[in-house]
Protein backbone atom coordinates (compact mmCIF):
# COMPACT_ATOMS: atom_id res chain seq x y z
CA UNK A 1 0.00 0.00 0.00
CA UNK A 2 2.66 2.44 1.11
CA UNK A 3 4.47 1.73 -2.49
CA UNK A 4 0.86 2.42 -4.34
CA UNK A 5 0.23 6.07 -2.36
CA UNK A 6 4.25 6.49 -3.14
CA UNK A 7 3.50 5.73 -7.30
CA UNK A 8 0.71 7.96 -6.76
CA UNK A 9 2.04 11.07 -5.48
CA UNK A 10 5.12 10.58 -8.57
CA UNK A 11 2.16 10.72 -10.70
CA UNK A 12 0.67 13.62 -9.55
CA UNK A 13 3.91 15.00 -9.52
CA UNK A 14 4.83 15.06 -13.16
CA UNK A 15 1.57 15.92 -14.27
CA UNK A 16 1.82 19.36 -12.60
CA UNK A 17 5.45 19.48 -13.06
CA UNK A 18 4.95 19.37 -17.08
CA UNK A 19 1.38 18.22 -18.21
CA UNK A 20 0.06 15.22 -19.21
CA UNK A 21 2.07 13.92 -22.03
CA UNK A 22 5.48 12.38 -20.24
CA UNK A 23 2.71 10.41 -18.53
CA UNK A 24 -0.46 10.23 -20.55
CA UNK A 25 -0.14 5.99 -20.42
CA UNK A 26 -0.44 6.05 -16.16
CA UNK A 27 -2.92 8.89 -16.11
CA UNK A 28 -5.23 6.94 -18.73
CA UNK A 29 -5.25 3.82 -15.48
CA UNK A 30 -6.60 6.63 -13.59
CA UNK A 31 -10.59 6.73 -13.91
CA UNK A 32 -11.20 10.89 -11.81
CA UNK A 33 -8.38 11.77 -14.51
CA UNK A 34 -8.78 9.45 -17.72
CA UNK A 35 -11.96 10.87 -18.86
CA UNK A 36 -10.77 14.56 -18.72
CA UNK A 37 -7.14 14.35 -20.62
CA UNK A 38 -7.16 16.72 -23.32
CA UNK A 39 -5.91 15.73 -27.04
CA UNK A 40 -1.78 15.94 -27.50
CA UNK A 41 -0.91 19.23 -28.93
CA UNK A 42 0.32 23.03 -28.71
CA UNK A 43 -3.40 23.89 -26.85
CA UNK A 44 -2.97 21.74 -24.24
CA UNK A 45 0.32 22.65 -23.38
CA UNK A 46 -0.87 26.15 -23.48
CA UNK A 47 -3.63 25.50 -21.11
CA UNK A 48 -1.23 23.60 -18.75
CA UNK A 49 1.13 26.96 -18.74
CA UNK A 50 -2.14 29.49 -18.37
CA UNK A 51 -3.60 28.26 -15.52
CA UNK A 52 -0.48 27.78 -13.34
CA UNK A 53 1.37 30.51 -14.68
CA UNK A 54 -1.18 33.35 -14.93
CA UNK A 55 -4.20 31.69 -13.18
CA UNK A 56 -2.33 30.35 -10.22
CA UNK A 57 0.97 29.81 -9.06
CA UNK A 58 1.46 26.56 -6.93
CA UNK A 59 4.29 27.97 -4.84
CA UNK A 60 3.93 27.81 -0.70
CA UNK A 61 5.60 31.57 -0.25
CA UNK A 62 3.03 33.07 -2.96
CA UNK A 63 0.08 31.55 -0.76
CA UNK A 64 1.72 32.13 2.75
CA UNK A 65 4.18 34.84 2.60
CA UNK A 66 2.77 38.39 3.08
CA UNK A 67 5.44 39.31 0.23
CA UNK A 68 4.15 36.38 -2.30
CA UNK A 69 7.82 36.10 -2.96
CA UNK A 70 10.09 33.23 -2.56
CA UNK A 71 13.31 32.82 -0.85
CA UNK A 72 12.21 33.93 2.75
CA UNK A 73 11.96 31.85 6.10
CA UNK A 74 9.10 28.92 4.45
CA UNK A 75 11.48 28.97 1.46
CA UNK A 76 14.46 27.71 3.71
CA UNK A 77 12.48 26.02 5.94
CA UNK A 78 10.93 23.71 2.76
CA UNK A 79 15.17 23.22 1.48
CA UNK A 80 16.18 22.06 5.46
CA UNK A 81 13.56 20.01 5.55
CA UNK A 82 13.76 18.01 2.27
CA UNK A 83 17.48 18.53 2.59
CA UNK A 84 17.53 16.76 6.32
CA UNK A 85 15.61 13.56 4.89
CA UNK A 86 18.11 12.94 2.22
CA UNK A 87 15.82 14.69 -0.45
CA UNK A 88 17.61 17.43 -3.15
CA UNK A 89 15.03 19.01 -5.32
CA UNK A 90 15.65 20.05 -8.89
CA UNK A 91 13.25 22.38 -9.16
CA UNK A 92 11.92 25.23 -6.61
CA UNK A 93 11.35 23.43 -3.28
CA UNK A 94 8.07 26.20 -2.61
CA UNK A 95 6.33 24.06 -6.02
CA UNK A 96 3.99 22.07 -5.75
CA UNK A 97 5.19 19.47 -7.81
CA UNK A 98 8.60 19.99 -5.89
CA UNK A 99 6.73 18.75 -2.72
CA UNK A 100 5.07 15.97 -4.35
CA UNK A 101 8.41 14.43 -5.56
CA UNK A 102 9.31 14.54 -1.97
CA UNK A 103 6.33 12.77 -0.68
CA UNK A 104 6.86 9.89 -3.31
CA UNK A 105 10.27 9.35 -2.20
CA UNK A 106 9.99 9.90 1.88
CA UNK A 107 9.24 7.04 4.20
CA UNK A 108 5.65 7.27 5.52
CA UNK A 109 5.98 8.59 8.78
CA UNK A 110 8.20 11.38 7.18
CA UNK A 111 5.64 11.72 4.51
CA UNK A 112 2.87 12.43 6.90
CA UNK A 113 4.55 14.77 9.02
CA UNK A 114 5.62 16.99 6.14
CA UNK A 115 2.14 16.88 4.86
CA UNK A 116 0.77 18.42 8.29
CA UNK A 117 3.54 20.51 8.70
CA UNK A 118 4.41 21.84 5.41
CA UNK A 119 1.70 20.97 1.79
CA UNK A 120 -1.76 21.07 3.95
CA UNK A 121 -1.35 24.10 5.70
CA UNK A 122 -1.47 26.03 2.13
CA UNK A 123 -3.20 23.45 -0.16
CA UNK A 124 -6.63 24.40 0.36
CA UNK A 125 -6.77 27.80 -1.39
CA UNK A 126 -4.80 26.18 -4.21
CA UNK A 127 -7.72 23.56 -3.99
CA UNK A 128 -10.38 25.67 -4.66
CA UNK A 129 -8.58 28.09 -7.04
CA UNK A 130 -7.87 25.55 -9.54
CA UNK A 131 -11.16 23.68 -9.58
CA UNK A 132 -12.82 27.36 -9.95
CA UNK A 133 -10.46 27.52 -13.54
CA UNK A 134 -10.68 24.10 -14.39
CA UNK A 135 -12.48 21.73 -12.72
CA UNK A 136 -11.36 19.24 -15.68
CA UNK A 137 -8.21 17.83 -15.44
CA UNK A 138 -5.88 19.68 -12.96
CA UNK A 139 -9.35 20.48 -10.97
CA UNK A 140 -9.44 16.71 -10.49
CA UNK A 141 -5.89 16.25 -10.09
CA UNK A 142 -5.26 18.68 -7.03
CA UNK A 143 -8.29 17.21 -5.47
CA UNK A 144 -6.75 13.78 -5.56
CA UNK A 145 -3.47 15.71 -3.93
CA UNK A 146 -5.92 16.91 -1.24
CA UNK A 147 -7.52 13.45 -0.55
CA UNK A 148 -4.95 11.47 -0.88
CA UNK A 149 -2.86 14.02 1.36
CA UNK A 150 -5.51 14.05 3.89
CA UNK A 151 -5.70 10.50 4.23
CA UNK A 152 -1.94 9.84 4.65
CA UNK A 153 -1.63 12.46 7.22
CA UNK A 154 -5.06 11.47 9.08
CA UNK A 155 -4.44 11.95 12.97
CA UNK A 156 -2.11 14.61 12.80
CA UNK A 157 -2.91 18.24 13.33
CA UNK A 158 -2.54 20.63 10.50
CA UNK A 159 0.38 23.51 11.07
CA UNK A 160 -1.88 27.24 10.66
CA UNK A 161 0.87 28.81 8.78
CA UNK A 162 -1.30 32.24 7.78
CA UNK A 163 0.21 35.47 8.42
CA UNK A 164 -2.08 37.92 11.17
CA UNK A 165 -5.19 39.29 9.70
CA UNK A 166 -4.52 42.79 8.50
CA UNK A 167 -6.32 45.86 9.50
CA UNK A 168 -7.74 48.23 6.79
CA UNK A 169 -8.62 51.41 8.93
CA UNK A 170 -8.47 54.62 5.49
CA UNK A 171 -7.25 52.33 2.86
CA UNK A 172 -6.73 53.69 -0.47
CA UNK A 173 -7.51 51.50 -3.73
CA UNK A 174 -4.26 49.82 -4.16
CA UNK A 175 -3.81 49.27 -0.42
CA UNK A 176 -7.39 47.20 -0.96
CA UNK A 177 -6.36 45.44 -4.20
CA UNK A 178 -3.15 44.30 -2.53
CA UNK A 179 -4.99 42.29 0.44
CA UNK A 180 -7.39 41.07 -2.01
CA UNK A 181 -4.54 39.20 -4.04
CA UNK A 182 -2.24 38.05 -1.40
CA UNK A 183 -3.79 34.87 0.51
CA UNK A 184 -2.22 34.58 3.07
CA UNK A 185 -4.02 38.11 4.11
CA UNK A 186 -7.51 37.74 2.33
CA UNK A 187 -8.20 33.79 2.55
CA UNK A 188 -8.32 32.81 -0.68
CA UNK A 189 -6.41 33.00 -3.92
CA UNK A 190 -8.13 35.44 -6.25
CA UNK A 191 -7.75 35.02 -9.92
CA UNK A 192 -8.04 36.26 -13.20
CA UNK A 193 -11.10 34.16 -14.80
CA UNK A 194 -12.64 35.46 -11.64
CA UNK A 195 -12.03 39.31 -11.77
CA UNK A 196 -12.69 38.65 -15.85
CA UNK A 197 -16.34 37.51 -14.66
CA UNK A 198 -16.60 40.40 -12.33
CA UNK A 199 -15.66 42.83 -14.72
CA UNK A 200 -18.17 41.29 -18.03
CA UNK A 201 -21.60 41.17 -15.39
CA UNK A 202 -20.52 44.36 -13.89
CA UNK A 203 -19.71 45.81 -17.11
CA UNK A 204 -16.35 47.53 -15.81
CA UNK A 205 -13.20 47.68 -17.26
CA UNK A 206 -10.20 45.91 -15.64
CA UNK A 207 -7.39 46.50 -17.71
CA UNK A 208 -4.31 44.00 -18.10
CA UNK A 209 -0.92 43.00 -16.03
CA UNK A 210 -0.42 41.49 -12.28
CA UNK A 211 -3.56 40.60 -10.40
CA UNK A 212 -2.94 43.29 -8.19
CA UNK A 213 -3.35 46.13 -11.13
CA UNK A 214 -6.13 44.30 -12.48
CA UNK A 215 -8.08 44.80 -8.88
CA UNK A 216 -7.09 47.89 -8.73
CA UNK A 217 -7.95 48.95 -11.94
CA UNK A 218 -10.96 47.36 -11.66
CA UNK A 219 -12.19 48.98 -8.25
CA UNK A 220 -11.12 52.16 -10.13
CA UNK A 221 -13.57 51.95 -12.36
CA UNK A 222 -16.11 51.30 -10.47
CA UNK A 223 -15.34 54.40 -8.68
CA UNK A 224 -15.26 56.32 -11.52
CA UNK A 225 -18.99 54.51 -12.45
CA UNK A 226 -20.22 55.20 -8.86
CA UNK A 227 -20.94 51.33 -8.86
CA UNK A 228 -18.56 50.45 -5.78
CA UNK A 229 -20.67 49.47 -3.23
CA UNK A 230 -22.09 47.25 -5.76
CA UNK A 231 -18.48 45.60 -6.85
CA UNK A 232 -17.89 45.39 -3.07
CA UNK A 233 -20.46 43.35 -2.84
CA UNK A 234 -19.82 40.80 -5.33
CA UNK A 235 -16.70 40.66 -4.30
CA UNK A 236 -18.36 39.74 -0.57
CA UNK A 237 -20.33 36.87 -2.28
CA UNK A 238 -17.49 35.25 -4.41
CA UNK A 239 -15.34 35.33 -1.11
CA UNK A 240 -18.27 33.92 1.34
CA UNK A 241 -18.93 31.41 -1.36
CA UNK A 242 -15.02 30.58 -1.61
CA UNK A 243 -14.91 30.18 2.27
CA UNK A 244 -17.48 27.33 2.21
CA UNK A 245 -15.45 25.70 0.06
CA UNK A 246 -12.62 26.28 1.78
CA UNK A 247 -14.26 24.65 4.96
CA UNK A 248 -14.75 21.31 3.55
CA UNK A 249 -10.84 21.05 3.15
CA UNK A 250 -8.42 19.31 5.71
CA UNK A 251 -6.56 22.48 7.37
CA UNK A 252 -9.20 24.65 5.27
CA UNK A 253 -10.79 25.76 8.22
CA UNK A 254 -8.39 28.66 9.07
CA UNK A 255 -8.92 29.71 5.41
CA UNK A 256 -12.25 29.67 5.61
CA UNK A 257 -12.43 32.07 9.00
CA UNK A 258 -9.99 34.18 7.34
CA UNK A 259 -12.52 34.96 3.75
CA UNK A 260 -15.09 35.73 6.51
CA UNK A 261 -12.97 38.58 7.80
CA UNK A 262 -12.25 39.92 4.99
CA UNK A 263 -15.59 39.85 3.38
CA UNK A 264 -16.34 41.91 6.81
CA UNK A 265 -13.65 44.12 5.92
CA UNK A 266 -15.18 44.99 2.54
CA UNK A 267 -18.72 45.49 4.54
CA UNK A 268 -17.05 47.54 7.02
CA UNK A 269 -15.48 49.83 4.60
CA UNK A 270 -15.79 53.20 4.43
CA UNK A 271 -15.26 54.71 0.82
CA UNK A 272 -11.53 53.81 0.11
CA UNK A 273 -9.93 57.06 -1.28
CA UNK A 274 -7.91 57.21 -4.60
Amino acid sequence: MAAEVQRSWGLLADLLQSGPEARRQDLMRVEALARHLPEAGDEAEAAFHHLFSVEVQPFASAVLEPSRCLGGELTQGLWDTMDEAGFHPDLEADHLATQLHFLAAAPHEVARSFLAEWLLPWLPPVVVAVNEVDPGLYGQALTLVHDLGAHQAAGLPVRERLAPAPTLEDPGLRDLAELLVTPTHAGFWLTHSSLGRLSQDLALPRGFGSRARVVETLLRSAVHRERLPELLARLQEHILATGTHLAALEGGSCWAARCEHTAGLLASLPTPSE
